[in-house]
């Protein structure tokens, strides 16, 4: 999903936790939280592509219960992505949950490296800020 253009949301990172990670004698779902960024840093770029997300969805006939649900369209339309209907996987937003999620068990599947890898001049990798 971080490199298709067509999202609007990339994955900064992805924690595990729960009765997967824990000593818990039964295993319920797997708990992801994911922890989304807009693709777009600058705000009102990022609502007018949202804007344009939205009205090709209600072009496809979806409809959305309140204006919430259409200004968030990016994050969710990204977790819809990602849960693929897989039954079993329950993907929770990162940020509302973070602070319980840190202090319990967990482990970090994955995570957007700050600096990315490149070759110098001579052909030797290197890593620069993004």
């Amino acid at each position: 999903m971080n490199s298709d253009g067509r999202f609007l949301a990339r994955v900064h990172k992805a924690v595990a936790f729960g009765s997967y990670i824990g000593n818990a004698d039964r295993i319920g779902d797997l708990d992801v939280a994911i922890d989304l960024v807009r693709r777009e840093p600058d705000f009102r770029k990022h609502a007018e592509a949202n804007n344009r997300r939205v009205n090709e969805e209600f072009e496809r006939g979806r409809r959305f219960d309140s204006i919430l649900d259409q200004l968030f369209w990016w994050q969710r339309e990204a977790m819809l992505f990602l849960r693929d209907r897989r039954r079993g996987l329950s993907l929770q937003d990162y940020a509302p949950i973070r602070e319980i999620v840190d202090a319990s068990p967990h482990r970090v599947v994955f995570q957007k490296s700050a600096h990315r890898a490149t070759r110098n001049a001579r052909g030797r990798p290197t890593t620069n800020a993004h």
